[in-house]
């Protein structure tokens, strides 16, 4: 069966219709009546011979706006028609299917065209089916005057003139009406042998072609026929066409590519402007902040010196029984009979058993606190005061006072009032505030800490009453001094075990009758009589019925933060 439509080439949007070649007697008389209607159509007969039909194909479905498939059982089974399908789904094409059987479909072919415009073409009537095409609007872009018959045959070459007249009087850069002349070539048999009607036309078109609204153009192409020419001239004609259209997309190219540059320069140009506002916002917030931030630094520098200014002011108080006295000037001493505070002494250190740090103080006065520049040994917790403590050494004694703290000093677990002071001999347990925990030492005590660089203490397991070994060799026994009195278990000798300190090591010598253990969960480890034995942080020791832990901190030197 052969189709009486021309298949459509030219430039204005156009429909792309996919069918099986087993099903020409259904599809080509819908090509015909929707050609009729002004729809343009390409489908496969619009392929020269020789020519690479997948390209060809390939192409004309990317170039079109719609894609309609004539849905039978031969095309679902074709694998070119299930290539076309795919292809315009890839290429997001606008499909509108016509199923012309009603036959059950595989689930892949289903679900491609899932998203797809589907008529049921044979549900309806003739007349129906194409009411139906014709009422889809999606259809319409592509639709323009009435097609006619263009198809070439040896009784009527006038196609030929129509189609050349044709595409040059759509070309987009000719305004004007193209009248083509035509000449003929080939044998004696396919000429017109009318010499006068065509001289007669000559002139006619000559007449014409002096008006501006008409362009005469001479174009030599053979008839259809037996001519022997015939293929020569058209591969003539398809050369001019393709020169043609290489030099169309020339031009479109030129001018998509300087649209192109345009938009990008427009680009560009608002890019850069929104660039350097954003920046321009962005430093003005930035000085704008960094001002605020050296304000509030400044205010902060000058608040802390004023109040640093005020301590160094009060350095000249010094604490004795509890009571304040003030400082004076030497050449005020005499009357009113105080003597000033000494200028030499030993330094008392202050160890913090949370990180297990020490920091020496100052002497003979030493400021403890959060606020740094206000205090000597400052600390960067929110429940210690900004100034909430002072250290000082005054006539051999050493004083613990509270600064009018907001949580509380205590020492040895007793808490001061506030600006209460507390001499200590020695060492002593300091709170500031319920969580920060230190052991503050003087004197040799103080020495003998930092020479070592550790703090070692047994813990009553009874009591929970810890008591510090601050020597080289310490006596245990019931003849010791331990918490509230004297031990009162008989197992425990008087002097019961010796700890030594040898080279930052704790060893504990046992030299009881009763003998001394060290417990390891249910189990006891007798130490042996005159044995030096290494001891570890955390060891358990029995002594008599009584029992302790052993604790050993190494300290470092601490850091203010």
């Amino acid at each position: 069966m052969i189709c009486k439509v021309k298949p459509y080439e030219g430039n204005e949007p156009y429909i792309f219709f996919s069918y099986s070649h087993k099903n020409e007697d259904i599809v080509y008389p819908i090509i015909e009546a929707m050609s009729a209607k002004g729809y343009r159509i390409w489908y496969d007969e619009g392929i020269n011979p020789g020519a690479d039909w997948p390209e060809v194909i390939a192409k004309h479905l990317i170039n079109s706006s719609i894609c309609m498939i004539a849905v039978t059982p031969s095309s679902v089974m074709s694998h070119n028609c299930r290539n076309e399908m795919t292809m315009a789904i890839d290429e997001s094409k606008y499909i509108i299917a016509l199923q012309m059987d009603n036959f059950p479909i595989s689930p892949g072919i289903r679900l491609q065209l899932a998203s797809t415009q589907i008529i049921k073409a044979f549900e309806y009537s003739e007349n129906e089916m194409y009411n139906k095409i014709f009422t889809t609007e999606r259809l319409n872009s592509c639709k323009g005057d009435a097609q006619v018959d263009i198809s070439e045959t040896k009784e009527n070459h006038s196609a030929d003139i129509t189609e050349t007249v044709d595409k040059h009087s759509k070309n987009e850069t000719d305004n004007k009406i193209c009248i083509v002349e035509h000449s003929e070539s080939g044998n004696s048999e396919s000429r017109i042998d009318n010499a006068e009607a065509e001289e007669n036309l000559h002139e006619s078109l000559t007449e014409m072609a002096k008006s501006k609204w008409v362009k005469l153009e001479k174009r030599m192409r053979s008839f259809i026929g037996k001519s022997k020419n015939h293929e020569t001239n058209q591969a003539i004609v398809e050369e001019s066409d393709a020169k043609e259209e290489v030099e169309r997309k020339a031009i479109e190219e030129e001018k998509r590519q300087k649209e192109e540059a345009e938009r990008k320069a427009i680009e560009e140009e608002k890019r850069q402007k929104e660039e350097a506002e954003r920046k321009a916002i962005e430093e003005e917030k930035r000085q704008k902040e960094e001002a605020e931030r050296k304000a509030i630094e400044e205010e902060k520098r000058q608040k802390e010196e004023a109040e640093r200014k005020a301590v160094e002011e009060k350095s000249d108080e010094y604490i004795e029984d509890g009571k304040t006295l003030i400082m004076f000037d030497e050449e005020d001493e005499e009357d009113e009979g105080h003597t000033r505070m000494e200028t030499t002494g030993t330094n008392p250190v202050l160890i913090r058993l949370k990180t297990r740090e020490i920091f020496k103080g100052n002497y003979p006065m030493t400021s403890i606190g959060r606020k740094k520049y206000v205090c000597d040994l400052y600390f960067n917790v929110d429940t210690i005061s900004s100034h909430h403590a002072d250290i000082i050494i005054h006539d051999g004694k050493n004083y613990f006072v509270d600064h009018n703290s907001s949580n509380g000093t205590y020492v040895n677990n007793k808490k001061l009032k506030k600006n209460e002071s507390v001499t200590i001999d020695g060492f002593a347990e300091i709170k500031l505030s319920r969580s920060e925990k230190f052991i503050i030492a003087f004197d040799d005590y103080a020495e003998w800490i930092t020479g070592n660089m550790c703090l070692i203490s047994l813990v009553s397991l009874k009591t929970h009453e810890r008591k510090y070994i601050f020597e080289n060799e310490m006596i245990f026994g019931r003849s010791i001094p331990w918490h509230s009195e004297t031990m009162k278990d008989m197992r425990i000798g008087r002097k019961h075990a010796i700890f030594h300190i040898i080279d930052g090591i704790c060893y504990c010598e046992d030299i009881s009758q009763n003998g001394t253990f060290r417990v390891t969960g249910d189990s006891e480890e007798k130490l042996g009589k005159n044995n030096l034995v290494p001891l570890k942080d955390g060891d358990k020791l029995r002594f008599g019925k009584e029992y302790f832990i052993f604790n050993y901190y190494e300290l470092e030197e601490g850091i203010l933060e």
